[in-house]
């Protein structure tokens, strides 16, 4: 109500323990409409930021998990620490151009996979090469590393049979040199048949095998494998089926 233009203002007394105070109505409805607020905004973005930092750790947690750039699935048997110990025949796909290999060494370094290894991305260019071979019936993908030398003394074509073996230290001539603590993931590939020599591929058995006795094993576990195949770790041609005993 106003009275001779003056508006009244009706007081409450405000009484709790130790306190005691008078509020008009305007102040208190205020006041409560602040607070309301307040717990209207707790209520709704608390837990949204909650859910926001759960769905970023799930993110890095997806992003860490993530297949290596150029792999369609799972790791492709990328090493962390050391290279393949097997002596591996395949079919060679792809050898990774600059930018795949600059995508894959920052790759393996934010997924921890390569945390251990030296932050010099120009070295691992300068002397690597990334390879993607397809092994067996089941064209399993997997990735190699060998150096820029041994790849660049004799290039395989996709399509070719190729022989992956573990790098033999008399043979790492440039890592004796100039160590580089990438080498310990690189390897030596040979072509054992062009691509236009369909008869060659006869003679030879893809797969995993011990590069010592030439059993064939999973890769996965290092286990021979029952039934598995034998070749010569030497020349790589088959021998005879490996007994289901083994």
């Amino acid at each position: 109500m106003t009275f001779r233009g003056y508006t009244s203002v009706i007081f409450t007394l405000m009484v709790s323990p130790g306190f005691s105070a008078w509020v008009s109505h305007t102040a208190l409805f205020s006041r409560l409409f602040s607070a309301r607020s307040m717990l209207v905004l707790l209520v709704v973005f608390i837990p949204a930021l909650f859910n926001l930092s759960a769905a970023q750790e799930r993110s890095i947690k997806i992003s860490s998990s993530r297949s290596p750039p150029g792999c369609p699935v799972g790791d492709c048997g990328l090493r962390s620490s050391a290279a393949y110990t097997e002596l591996v025949i395949g079919v060679f796909q792809h050898v990774y151009t600059d930018d795949e290999m600059r995508k894959l060494y920052r790759w393996g370094k934010t997924s921890n996979v390569w945390r251990d290894f030296d932050d010099d991305m120009a070295d691992f260019l300068a002397r690597n090469r990334v390879l993607r071979i397809n092994v067996g019936k089941s064209r399993t993908p997997s990735i190699f590393i060998v150096s820029r030398a041994e790849y660049d003394g004799a290039p395989p074509l996709p399509g070719d049979l190729v022989r992956y073996v573990p790098l033999r230290p008399h043979h790492d001539a440039e890592g004796r040199k100039a160590p580089s603590r990438f080498s310990v993931l690189s390897g030596c590939i040979a072509i054992l048949c062009r691509t236009t020599d369909g008869p060659c591929f006869k003679n030879y058995e893809e797969g995993f095998f011990d590069k010592s006795t030439g059993v064939e094993i999973n890769w996965r576990t290092g286990k021979t494998l029952p039934s598995g195949k034998l070749v010569d770790p030497i020349t790589a041609l088959p021998l005879k089926a490996v007994k289901s005993a083994l």
